[in-house]
Parts: C-alpha cells; structure tokens; sequence
C-alpha cells in the first residue's frame, strides 16, 4: 500500500455520547484497519484525544458514507468499484456497513459502506470540511449530511473491509478535476487522451453552477471547441447527457444548493440533544420460557421488552437465592442476588408489566399462606405458651419453687421452638430497620419490589437524617449482619440475600448516581441499569393477548423452583467450556477497568460477577441436568446443573447490555444537565430571531451561563450538534471575542431539536 492513513480509535463500541478518543493509529494495512474498526473511531486527529470541531488537529484522510437512498433502481446504486471508476486512481479502504444488503426501513437490500481516501495532510478544520464539501458537489452518493470535521463512525463487531489500490491521494485527483475544467474554461487546448473526461467534468461544474440553462449549455459548447483535435457532435451530445443525468442526481440530493445560492456556505442537519442510542434487549439471550412470556408481556402492555425482560430476571433470583449458589472457581462462589433498576417515565406503563411479572410470584405466596394457615396458627400459638411457661419458670426459679434443671429446660424448650411464619417473598418500600427484621423472619431471604423509587429517599435519610445502606450492601454479597437491639434479643441473619428489582423515574436515577453516600459505599454500583426507548407515541391499541400456554409454563417454572427444600444450597458448576468463556472474558475485560471503563470502575468491577450469577438463572431456566462426569443430559438423581458454553454467551450477551446502559447512568447526571440547559437556552435564543450571536451575550442570556465553564460545554455541545457555528475572522482571546452563526433550521417549526 502506497499511502498510509491515520485513524483515531476509540475504547467504545456505538456510542454516539463519547468524545474522548485514544492516540492515533498509523493503519498500513487491511489487518490494522480491521483492528481499528472494532471500536467507534475517526478519521482525524485532536488536541486532547478529545473528539470535537474546536479540537481538531490535522487529518491525511477522509472518510464518507454511501448508502443508495438517492435511488430505488439498482443499475443506478453506487458500488466500491463505481467508486473507484470515478475516483480514477486514489486508494479505498472500504467498511462494509452492518447494513450492508440488508432490507431496512422497509426498503430492498442495496449496498451501504463507508470509503476512506487518503489525502495530503490538512490542519485547518474548515479546510478539511471545504474538501468533504468538495467531493459532495462533484459526486453526490456520499451523504451529504455527514460532512464535518468531528466525523466519527461506529466500531463493527465482525467488520468486512476491503481495500482498492491506486496510486495518488485524492487531493492530487480533486486539484486535477478542477485544473481541468479551469484550463479549459480558459481557453487551454484540451489534448487528446483527455478530451472525454475533462469535457465531462466541465459539463458537471457548468450544469451544477449554473443549472440548466442556455448559458451553462453555450459554455459547454465553447469548452469543446478546445478539443484537439475536436470530438464529434454526436460524442459532444452523449457527454452532455451524461453530465445532465448525473446532475439530476445531485438535485435530487436532500441537501442540494440551488446555482444561485452555489456559493453560500451550507449547515449539516442537526443532531437531536435528546437522542441516545442504547443496545437493546437481547431477548434471544434468555431460555425459551423466560423469552416467550417476556415478548407476549410486552406486546400485550405495548411496553419496552427491555421492562418485562429484566424483570424476569429478576424473578428468577428472587425465586433460586434462598437454595443456590454458583461456583466459578475452587475459591469464588456467587449468591443469586440481583439488584435490578429499570428506568421509565410514568407514562411507559411500568404497573402494567409489574403486575404480569411479580403477580406470579404473589399468586404462589397467596396459596402457600393459605394452606399452611393452620400450621401457622398452631405454631404461633404454641410458642405464646411456651412463652408464658418460660416467663412464670424464671419467676418460680428465683423464689427457689423449681430447680435449675427445671428452668433449664423451660427456657430450652422457649428459645429453641421455631415459629412458622406466613412466607413473604416480596416487600414494598420499608425502611432500612424493618428491612432487616423481615430478611431475618424470612430465613435470611427476601425481595424488595417496587414499581417507584420511594425507597432510596428512606435509605438516603430523608426522614430519619441517618443514612443506613448495610442491610442493602449486605443483602448483595451476603456479608454477617449483626444488630444489637435494647430490650429485644439480638438480630443474626448468616447468610443474608436480597434481590431488588425498582422501575423509576429518570430523576430517581440522577438522585441515586449522583448520591455521595450511595456511590462512596457502593451501593450504587450494585444496581444493572436498564435505560428502555419508551414507545409512547407509537403503541397499538389492539395487541396479541398473553398466550396461555406460554404464561403456564413460565409460572410452571418459578414455582417449580419456590417449592424445593431450602435446608440445604444447592450449587450450580461451570462447565469446561463456559469457564474458559468466562475466563477469557475477564481476561479482555480486566485491562479495561483502567482505560475506558476507569469512570464507572465500582460499577464495572461487579459485572463479571453478575455475569456468573445470570449464567446460573438462564442454566436453572434452561431446565436440563447434565451428568457430572459426561457432561450429557441427564434425568437421574445425581444429575446436576451446569453452565454450558451457550448459557455464558447469553449471559455476557446481557452483560454487555447491563454495561452499555450503566455507562450512560453514570453519565447521566452531568450530560443530562448539560443537554438540558441547552435545550432552554435554544428556547431562549430562538425568541431573539437574530443570526448570530457572542461568546458574551450567550453568557449573559441564561443564569447558569454566568461560569465560563458552563457557557463553554453548552455552547461546544450546540456546535458539535450543528446548531451553532464559529463565525470566521472572530477573536479567540478568552473566549469573549467569539461569534457563533446560528443555523436557521431551529426556526423550522416543523424541525424540532
């Protein structure tokens, strides 16, 4: 490969938040650039490694979409080696788009891939874009939309790249495209060899400056008297057409500039400040139990399958926690608690998904309390007279009416009669104290559900002003609780486990991440976030019913696993397979703790466990046994359950889900603030109709403007956006100096931001 190209990766995978970027990677080859593309990445280098117009450094590449949306008619679609015909000679890395051939938004199949040029070394952001710019004008298939200089792209988890050699960069084929067409416009001969492609290329610099006109066709007839020697009426007439086909093209492009306004400088289209693009629910993860009654919940509610997904994962522990354990090595075993948050406005529907999930649980509860109620009343009973035995035995014991013996074994019989009590899998919001009291009535096992967040104003001290979270830390990881009670005997619960699973408002989420004693203790790094795309606005009102059957086999399951003994723990193994899965997985994942995922490192340093603990769920959903030593399936008695190899990829399927969402709940405070009060502050800058506006009077338009600081990370994100731009010849000193051009598209009522 002649030319070598610079691309900056990053340490994300199709996330469109981040802007902070590693150092640059020299790609020489098809195997370095596969390397670098299974990160996000771009095609420039910034001050900082941090991603943004203000930042930019230099580029010696370029890069564009192709996508064919400019046509239906498949003869008309852009292909590597149309691309290459045009750009006779300039090198092509090419990534083939996940896209790529595939039906989309209901539309046929058709190429899609991005091209990347070499170029000569730019270092002026402008510069670079005029050059996208250019190439847009004179080839029309690349996205139009996609042209400014803090381009970035998304990683590809098993890209297909390809690579068209050549021998210039295409700053050298774009000098000679104009040099062309200047020459001849000027009056030089047009020397044979040449005469077709430069009377061409003036045909299409005529017709997209001036349009179709008799002016631009009596300038293209005087151009092609400079052929020499002259070409045919006949060729002239063919050439023409061509351009003039192609230049249909060009206007039919959504950002087409009409000749009278070819001149002026053109917007990208705006980026909405609220858009997040999150993975969603990998619903194939789950075993056909969960995955069957989780879809029909979500298209019966019209909710998320994100909502009843992570919910049933939630049931699942609630119901193993108190009768297994998983191992996934000779010193490591996890508890089956999780704590699970789903994120939602009101409006999403969260009761609605709750009361199909969580009933299955209470309906279990209801009928278990209802036929053990005379045992529970009898035993009850039964420990208030032993109560009152023990009571009047202390009496008669000191004023010396029985023997020590005789005391002894009235307390014996007291303090070692256990009480049956009514089972209660589940609790509301409860206080940290009655919390624990209820995990220790109930052997040491419980759930705290909740479809609102009420309970983290509880645990945080609103209304006791002393924050206590142990029971909550203790819950997860199953650390002794001890609690010394005056007048009352003290509280031991061994083992204690706690599975949590809350849907809460978006405020919720900030108040909790952003919680000192929450995330100081970790608390909050024991949640798995799920941040659902709502679908108010697109719900159906008749939907397929809840199957039968499905919902049979998945209540089945749940009570299945409620109703075996919990004296003793059962435990769930790995096999070879899996464990080298999960090994390998830490292995890759452990670097990252330092690098990219150092921000939320609390958080991510749980995820492998979590990881092992979902095995175990989706293993035990799976409903198969495997012989200990043949590893097949097995219906005897000494068959056990093991994580096979497709049950740690699911897990870490949603692992991987479970992480994407918690990085953008981290986030979500300060970039959710920043977003916010960008949005008011357009609200206010739409009012003013003006064009532009400085550094200065934006600071002055909103309080929280006031701090430079501030000012500065609302006005970089509106300009990395689209919706501001640097007014060219205005002063950087301080930052006061600055102009911003305002991009008319904001006062498009029918273009919201």
């Amino acid at each position: 490969m002649k030319f070598k190209i610079t691309l900056t990766p990053s340490n994300y995978y199709q996330d469109a938040k981040k802007s902070k970027y590693l150092n640059p990677v020299i790609v020489e080859s098809l195997e370095d650039f596969k390397k670098v593309i299974l990160k996000d990445y771009a095609c420039a280098v910034y001050k900082n490694n941090h991603r943004s117009i203000d930042d930019f450094l230099y580029a010696d590449a370029i890069v564009f979409d192709i996508d064919n949306d400019h046509s239906e008619n498949p003869d008309d679609w852009m292909t590597p080696n149309k691309v290459s015909s045009f750009f006779s000679d300039v090198p092509i890395y090419i990534q083939y788009s996940r896209n790529h051939m595939k039906i989309k938004n209901d539309k046929p199949a058709r190429p899609k891939f991005h091209i990347i040029f070499p170029i000569d070394k730019v270092k002026d952001a402008k510069e670079y874009r005029a050059l996208k710019e250019k190439v847009y004008s004179i080839f029309p298939f690349v996205d139009g939309q996609a042209l400014d200089s803090a381009r970035f792209l998304f990683g590809t988890a098993e890209p297909k790249v390809d690579y068209i050699d050549g021998t210039r960069t295409l700053t050298d084929f774009i000098k000679e495209y104009d040099d062309e067409a200047k020459f001849a416009e000027l009056g030089e001969a047009i020397s044979e060899g040449s005469r077709n492609k430069t009377i061409y290329s003036i045909a299409l610099k005529l017709l997209t400056r001036y349009g179709l006109c008799n002016e631009s066709l009596d300038k293209y007839r005087e151009a092609s008297t400079r052929c020499s020697p002259p070409l045919e009426n006949d060729e002239l007439n063919t050439i023409w057409k061509s351009a003039l086909k192609y230049y249909e093209v060009i206007k039919a492009q959504r950002d087409y500039i009409p000749p009278d306004e070819y001149n002026n400088d053109s917007w990208d289209k705006l980026v909405p400040l609220n858009e997040v693009v999150l993975p969603a629910f990998p619903i194939d993860a789950l075993p056909d139990v969960l995955k069957n009654y989780v879809s029909d919940v979500a298209e019966s509610t019209q909710t998320p399958i994100d909502m009843a997904g992570v919910a049933s994962l939630a049931l699942m522990s609630i119901a193993m926690q108190p009768r297994y354990k998983i191992i996934g090595k000779s010193d490591w075993e996890e508890q089956l608690s999780l704590y699970c948050m789903i994120v939602a406005e009101p409006s999403d529907r969260k009761s609605a998904v709750f009361n199909q999930i969580i009933k299955v649980i209470q309906s279990f509860e209801a009928e278990y309390n209802e036929h053990h109620s005379i045992d529970v009343l009898k035993s009850q009973e039964e420990h208030t007279s032993l109560e009152k035995r023990y009571k009047k035995a202390t009496k008669d014991y000191e004023n010396g009416k029985i023997t020590k013996d005789e005391y002894d074994e009235a307390f014996r019989k007291y303090s070692t009669h256990k009480v049956i009590k009514p089972i209660s899998l589940t609790l509301d919001d409860v206080t940290s104290e009655s919390l624990t009291n209820e995990i220790e009535s109930q052997e040491g096992c419980i759930a705290l559900v909740s479809s609102e967040g009420g309970i983290f104003d509880i645990i945080s001290g609103s209304y006791t002003n002393f924050p206590n979270i142990d029971i909550f830390l203790k819950g997860y990881s199953g650390d002794f609780i001890k609690v010394s009670r005056i007048g009352r005997p003290s509280l031991y619960v061994k083992n204690p486990r706690l599975t949590i699973l809350l849907t809460v408002q978006p405020k919720v989420l900030e108040s909790v991440v952003n919680n000192g004693t929450f995330t100081g203790r970790g608390l909050s790094a024991r949640f798995l976030y799920s941040v659902p795309k709502s679908l108010v606005g697109s719900r159906r009102f008749e939907t397929k019913p809840i199957n039968f059957d499905n919902k049979k086999r998945f209540s089945d399951l749940i009570h299945e696993i409620l109703k075996e003994p919990k004296s003793s723990t059962t435990y769930i193994t790995l096999s070879n397979d899996a464990y080298s899965l999960l090994k390998d997985y830490y292995e890759e994942f452990e670097s990252r703790l330092i690098t990219d995922l150092k921000d939320i490192g609390g958080w991510a340093g749980k995820l492998v466990g979590n990881i092992l603990r979902i095995s175990a769920l989706i293993t035990r959903a799976r409903n198969i046994k495997y012989d200990a030593f043949l590893y097949t399936p097995s219906t005897d008695d000494s068959a056990e359950w093991i994580v096979q190899k497709e049950d740690m990829e699911s897990a870490i399927k949603l692992g991987n889900y479970f992480l994407e969402h918690a990085r953008f709940a981290f986030d979500f405070m300060d970039d959710n603030t920043t977003k916010k009060q960008a949005l008011n502050f357009l609200e206010k800058l739409k009012a003013t109709k003006t064009n532009e506006i400085s550094f200065r009077e934006a600071s002055r338009m909103c309080k929280y403007m006031n701090k430079k600081e501030n000012a500065t990370a609302i006005i970089s994100l509106l300009v990395d956006y689209g919706y501001l731009r640097e007014k060219q010849g205005t002063s950087r000193a301080h930052n006061k100096g600055l102009v911003y051009e305002v991009n008319p598209a904001i006062y498009d009522k029918e273009r919201p931001p």
